[in-house]
């Protein structure tokens, strides 16, 4: 009954990936969904982060609200994840930035949207405890500190880990040339802007906030990573699109097996 909970929101979190690739022709949902459970499945206790796998699944929701043009409910979902994981803060700065690439809306109103609906959940959260409760001040440096101490990647990794993290980085150079070749031949191109940014986000997390919350970093790793190898699945050989996955699954479960059996 423990383990019902997490196991819950990771399907759901694979379930909304897929949906999210299933809104554009150019995705596979199904191989989205499967690169990420192996990722989610090779990390460390996979089955105790509940709260972080809750704000992981609003995440993706932001994802799509966001590729459907609802600026104001993505940054407000934004911040509700955040308050169940605060470097998700960090978010905030590049939802800001995304604004310079939208191609209509007016820059100015589009900014006030997205800062009116990040700070309202946290506006409702301080005045709800201002009113009932005396620990305003110790939820405000619980959040301070949940974005301020940062600490460098370890650099203790097993040889499954390893050999996991070079076919991964290999995959990844060979879907970035995947992504480059047919980013100009299609219109479609909303969802592969939104996997790249959150890609920047996850090495962002990763580098920063690593050192006490890898497995976290890496989910949000996987998070993009799955959607963007979803679309190189669907736009190469599929020949060699196997290959790729079966290695990446095959190295994957050799790590999950090796945690599961320490």
């Amino acid at each position: 009954m423990v383990l019902l909970l997490p196991i819950a929101l990771l399907l759901m979190t694979a379930v909304s990936i897929a949906f999210v690739a299933g809104t554009s022709r150019l995705f596979n949902p199904y191989v989205a969904a499967l690169v990420f459970l192996l990722f989610a499945l090779s990390g460390e206790q996979p089955f105790s982060h509940e709260v972080f796998y809750a704000a992981l699944l609003i995440h993706v929701w932001c994802l799509y609200l966001y590729m459907k043009g609802s600026l104001f409910w993505t940054s407000f979902f934004v911040s509700c994840a955040s308050l169940l994981y605060p470097p998700l803060i960090c978010f905030f700065p590049l939802l800001a930035a995304a604004l310079l690439f939208l191609e209509n809306g007016d820059i100015a109103r589009n900014f006030v949207k997205i800062t009116g609906g990040f700070f309202l959940p946290y506006l409702y959260i301080l005045v709800f405890m201002f009113l009932f409760t005396d620990s305003v001040t110790e939820y405000l440096w619980d959040v301070w500190y949940g974005i301020s101490e940062i600490g460098l990647p370890r650099l203790a990794y097993s040889l499954p880990e390893i050999a996991l993290a070079i076919c991964t980085a290999f995959v990844l150079l060979h879907i970035f040339a995947t992504v480059f070749k047919n980013f100009i031949e299609h219109s479609d191109r909303m969802l592969l802007r939104i996997s790249g940014a959150v890609l920047l986000f996850a090495f962002i997390v990763f580098i920063l906030f690593s050192e006490r919350e890898l497995f976290e970093a890496r989910l949000f790793f996987a998070t993009a990573f799955s959607l963007m190898f979803s679309f190189h699945y669907k736009n190469i050989r599929r020949g060699s699109a196997n290959a790729e996955l079966v290695l990446l699954a095959i190295l994957s479960l050799i790590t999950a097996a090796g945690r599961f059996l320490i």
